[in-house]
């Protein structure tokens, strides 16, 4: 949207906004625009003879689907997406489509990925209060942990004093319920 002129209400300027001609607005606006930047994108400009071949679809086709003359069959949206671009045919029908970004569904997580969660979540719960704000602390101002806190690994003879302090303030592990599933 942009300003076209602005209004006097009261205390503020408010600017007054209308649609951009150049901004889709149905359905079969965005299927083009988003054909377009794909074809921009994949094959250097907007090129009709290409889409009808690549996708399987007749040059008339590709012509009525420029003009949005008539309503595009699902059929031609799956040919076009599918075969001429290797997309799903419903990121065809997302607004603002970026052909370098293309829109996607989140994939199901990992049982790795879920455990992992999980026993951030215990070690979260295993510190103390000032020991989470400590952290919060750190990673809020950009600063890597292992800097300051080094792994038990290393040689606690080198630790700064800060460091031993820290460590000394570790908790105890909590004590397993033997019904409890080990994750760890």
């Amino acid at each position: 949207m942009h300003v076209n002129h602005k209004r006097n209400d009261g205390l503020f300027i408010i600017p007054l906004m209308e649609e951009r001609p150049d901004k889709p607005r149905t359905a079969a606006e965005t299927l083009w625009a988003n054909i377009v930047a794909l074809m921009v994108s994949r094959w250097g400009k907007e090129n009709l003879n290409q889409l009808a071949r690549e996708a399987g679809i007749g040059t008339a086709t590709a012509a009525r689907l420029k003009s949005k003359a008539t309503n595009t069959r699902v059929g031609t949206i799956e040919a076009i997406a599918r075969k001429a671009f290797k997309i799903e045919p419903w990121q065809l029908l997302v607004p603002g489509l970026d052909p370098d970004r293309l829109p996607g569904v989140p994939k199901k997580p990992s049982r790795e990925d879920l455990e992992a969660v999980q026993r951030l979540v215990q070690a979260h719960h295993a510190v103390t209060p000032e020991q989470r704000a400590l952290f919060l602390q750190e990673t809020e101002e950009g600063q890597s942990l292992m800097e300051h806190y080094p792994a038990t690994k290393m040689d606690a003879s080198k630790w700064s004093a800060k460091d031993k302090a820290v460590s000394e303030l570790r908790p105890e592990p909590p004590e397993r319920n033997p019904r409890q599933r080990r994750l760890l």
